[in-house]
């Protein structure tokens, strides 16, 4: 911090999104931006008592089976996604509160009506700046009432942020001359909890007996494309005999369309699937494991599992979708190939491993990592603050 800066009160902020224990990679995201913000202000979190009603929650649970906690911070558990009062409670909190600014976590247009509520509140009552951060605009599995709920909750921004290209891209469409600032998804460096742990050890635990190990780690739904990774695979095999494929994460679908591509494809010796939520202390194990961590999206903006590999030195074969392509260097951290295309991420996957003894994936991704422009998320709000003349 600077010496003029530290002469000035801490600015306040209220944060809105989801924290510890409710799961998952927006929790894991609101998490790192609320230690790197907690360094320089004054950060109330306010996060959900009900995120989903379970009759529209795939999964088996919203909150976290882990016995380690990734960066818990504290926060009031106000917002029913789905119960009114609770957004005006919110609101009314916030005045309480009295920030110079107040933040939402952005990612799927299901809070619109809430998020809509709250800001429309502050906007009526405080003289707040209001700064949307948007991991994507609208879904990816979108809805025709989707840009209707974006473009109500959204509205009320002063600001936006948004962590690639893409998405600010689609913001400026929606919200032509807001200011937007673009930041990176941070690396999550978070997840080798377990010392001394190899490849070796950790494919022994997994009773895979294979040198070539290709990781598919996420929650399992359409856009993922899952199918087409699988769809690859006899190629691989053909041409990499031990290929294994190492599949992680709950299915938010019927999984039987997956077991069943494996079996008609013959490839129940080359794949392990392992179909549950995997709890922090177990994620370093799986990423070990693997060799190269592939996403073969059919669409995205950004993904947590990339930067998950990327904090595990790990490279990956992404889809040329959304902002995927902005986060690798090809045949330095990982390859880009077209999407829906099963030969090209066979062709992607030979290739990474023809190349795999003569190019230090790991130092690169190295190299890679220290320009993560995530580290200069407090350089954004400080100019955020600028903007409406409030020193930061």
């Amino acid at each position: 911090m600077s010496e003029t800066s530290s002469r000035i009160p801490r600015r306040k902020i209220v944060q809105i999104g989801p924290a510890h224990p409710l799961r998952g990679g927006n929790t894991l995201f609101a998490a790192h931006l609320y230690e790197a913000l907690s360094e320089e202000y004054d950060v109330q979190a306010i996060s959900y008592s009900r995120l989903y009603p379970k009759l529209l929650f795939p999964g088996t649970r919203q909150t976290d089976v882990s016995s380690v906690a990734i960066k818990p911070h504290p926060a009031e558990a106000l917002i029913d996604s789905v119960n009114p009062m609770t957004w005006y409670a919110t609101a009314r909190r916030i005045r309480q509160l009295n920030p110079d600014m107040v933040l939402y976590n952005w990612w799927n247009p299901f809070f619109g009506p809430a998020h809509g509520t709250i800001a429309r509140q502050v906007a009526k009552h405080t003289n707040a700046i209001q700064l949307f951060v948007c991991e994507n605009l609208i879904s990816h599995e979108s809805r025709a009432f989707d840009v209707a709920l974006t473009k109500y909750a959204l509205r009320h921004g002063d600001s936006f942020m948004s962590l690639s290209a893409a998405v600010k891209k689609d913001i400026e469409y929606f919200f032509p001359g807001k200011p937007v600032y673009e930041i990176a998804v941070p690396i999550y460096d978070c997840y080798a909890l377990e010392p001394g742990l190899t490849k070796e050890i950790a494919r022994k635990r997994l009773n895979i007996r294979s040198d070539h190990v290709i990781l598919f780690f996420g929650y399992i739904r359409e856009y993922k494309g899952l199918d087409i990774l699988i769809a690859a695979m006899p190629e691989v095999v053909k041409r990499i005999p031990d290929a294994h494929l190492l599949i992680v994460g709950e299915s938010y679908e019927k999984i039987s369309r997956y077991t069943d591509q494996i079996s008609r494809l013959g490839l129940q010796s080359n794949v392990t699937l392992i179909n549950s939520f995997v709890p922090n202390e177990e994620v370093g194990l799986y990423f070990t494991a693997g060799d190269v961590v592939c996403l073969p999206y059919r669409s995205a903006t950004q993904s947590g599992p990339l930067n998950i590999a990327y904090g595990m030195g790990k490279p990956v074969i992404v889809t040329d979708v959304g902002g995927l392509a902005e986060f690798v260097v090809p045949e330095k951290t990982g390859f880009v190939v077209p999407p829906e295309n099963p030969a090209a991420i066979a062709s992607a996957i030979t290739d990474f491993y023809a190349k795999y003894s003569n190019v230090d994936f790991s130092a690169n991704i190295f190299t890679h990592n220290q320009q993560n422009n995530f580290n200069n998320v407090r350089e954004a709000f400080r100019d955020i603050f600028a903007h409406r003349n409030i020193p930061a």
